[in-house]
């Protein structure tokens, strides 16, 4: 790989950390400003997507890095610089982050039910969990408020993950056939 992609990728990998960690303590405030950090997070996921690419020694194996980096950058760009798209995205976030929840849910208690038939044992954690999630789903569209805190602290492990996964993906040397 090439020192000059490693870095880049290293030096964003650590700002998106660095951000996840400030959300993490203000989760209220990360949803407050949402229309920014998500933005700014992808701009920042898309040139370290685009940067692992160009540092990249097998090109072929690497285009969907590039696909993803420029379609990140492209939509970051917009939230950004679109008064009214941000200000849709800071509303719709909340029902999206609850049809979410709802819909794992659901999801899951079609796992369990199917690993009952299959006679997997622990079929009922599935089950419980996607009851709980179906639950809590539910509540969230009543009460926003809710969606608001949990969605702040899932800003912040999203881009503390990133963060890692951006390090990890520019470090990592290729192996060569």
């Amino acid at each position: 790989m090439k020192t000059v992609g490693k870095v880049l990728g290293v030096i964003l990998g650590l700002l998106c950390f660095a951000a996840g960690i400030y959300c993490l303590f203000t989760p209220g405030l990360t949803f407050l400003s949402i229309g920014w950090i998500v933005p700014v997070a992808l701009i920042v996921a898309g040139v370290g997507a685009v940067a692992k690419f160009i540092a990249s020694e097998k090109k072929n194996l690497a285009v969907l890095d590039i696909v993803w980096g420029l379609v990140a950058i492209a939509l970051g760009v917009i939230f950004l610089f679109l008064p009214e798209v941000r200000a849709a995205l800071d509303f719709a976030m909340i029902y999206i982050f609850a049809g979410w929840v709802l819909v794992g849910g659901i999801l899951r208690i079609l796992a369990g039910i199917r690993m009952a038939s299959a006679k997997v044992s622990l079929w009922g954690i599935p089950l419980a969990v996607g009851i709980i999630f179906v639950l809590l789903g539910g509540y969230s569209f009543f009460h926003p408020l809710v969606s608001l805190f949990a969605i702040g602290y899932l800003i912040a492990f999203w881009l503390m993950m990133g963060g890692i996964n951006i390090i990890v993906g520019s470090t990592v040397e290729e192996k060569t056939a």
